[in-house]
């Protein structure tokens, strides 16, 4: 399980919505990792191009959130190749 740590040096984006292209920017944007299985310290979302990406954003005190990880985790077991569910916090 990867946790990506929002970064606040990200600029202001404007909201995207469903069927939106996400912006290069956002492709290439680095985000900071905690416990990613290959030791990496950062990502970008560009590295999982041509998979499902779910970005997860849950918080420590979601209770509904923590208890998500786990059946994130099984999906992203299923799916190795076709799927890549990064979770995210700021914490």
């Amino acid at each position: 399980l990867v946790v990506v740590v929002s970064s606040k040096k990200a600029k202001a984006q404007q909201a995207l919505e469903i069927g939106d292209s996400i912006p290069q920017t956002l492709w290439d944007l680095k985000l900071q990792t905690v416990n990613h299985p290959e030791g990496k310290n950062s990502i970008t979302l560009n590295e999982y191009k041509g998979k499902l990406i779910i970005l997860d954003f849950w918080a420590t005190w979601c209770g509904p959130c923590v208890s998500s990880l786990a059946k994130l985790n099984a999906l992203q077991e299923e799916f190795p190749v076709e799927l890549a569910v990064i979770p995210i916090t700021y914490q």
